[in-house]
C-alpha cells in the first residue's frame, strides 16, 4: 500500500504573540492529539489567569527546556511544553512517580541518589509547604553512543485556586559546564 500521511496542528490565540510561540503552540497541540489518538487518555488542563501567566514566565525564561506541571495534591504530571523532546516512551501525562521511574534509567548511577532526593514527590511537597520558591539539582544523563549531557532539573512552586502546583523545568546546561 502506498500513500501519504500528514498531520496538522492548530492553535487559537486572542493575545498578541510571536510567530514562533504561536507555531510552537500548534505543534504541541498536534503531538498531544497524536498521542491521544493512539489510545492514551490525556487530562485536559484548564488554567486560571495567574497559573497561565506563571507558566508563560517559566516558558520564556527556559525556552529550550521541557516544562512539566505537577499537581502536588493528586501526584500527577502533565508535560506542558517540550513533549516532542522526551521521546515516545514517556507519556505526556500521568502519575508523577511513573515519570520519575521512566526517566531515571538515563541518569548516570552516580547522580541518581541526589536526583531522587530532590525530585521525589514528598520532597516537593515539603519544599512547597516551607515556602521555597525554587529547588534544583544538576545531573549527568546518557545520550546515544554513551555521550553525556548535563541536565538542570529545577522546580518552581505556585498556589492558585486552592491547588498546590510545581513546575518542573528540565534544561540542557552542558555548554555552561564546559
Amino acid at each position: 500500500v502506498h500513500g501519504l500521511v500528514g498531520s496538522v496542528g492548530m492553535a487559537l490565540s486572542t493575545e498578541r504573540m510571536t510567530y514562533d510561540t504561536f507555531f510552537h503552540a500548534a505543534d504541541e497541540a498536534m503531538y498531544r492529539m497524536k498521542y491521544r489518538n493512539k489510545g492514551h487518555n490525556e487530562e485536559i488542563v484548564v488554567q486560571d489567569l495567574a497559573e497561565r501567566d506563571f507558566e508563560r514566565q517559566i516558558l520564556f525564561s527556559h525556552a529550550f527546556g521541557i516544562v512539566l506541571r505537577i499537581d502536588l495534591d493528586k501526584g500527577t504530571y502533565h508535560i506542558r511544553y517540550g513533549s516532542h523532546a522526551v521521546g515516545t516512551d514517556i507519556p505526556p501525562s500521568g502519575p508523577y512517580e511513573k515519570f520519575i521511574r521512566s526517566g531515571l534509567s538515563r541518569v548516570i548511577p552516580e547522580d541518581r541518589e541526589s536526583l531522587l532526593k530532590t525530585i521525589a514527590l514528598p520532597r516537593l511537597i515539603e519544599a512547597f509547604e516551607r515556602g521555597e520558591n525554587e529547588l534544583f539539582c544538576e545531573v549527568r544523563v546518557k545520550k546515544a553512543k554513551n555521550d553525556l549531557i548535563w541536565i538542570r532539573s529545577g522546580f518552581r512552586f505556585l498556589r492558585t485556586a486552592g491547588r498546590r502546583l510545581a513546575y518542573h523545568i528540565l534544561s540542557d546546561v552542558t555548554e555552561s559546564r564546559k
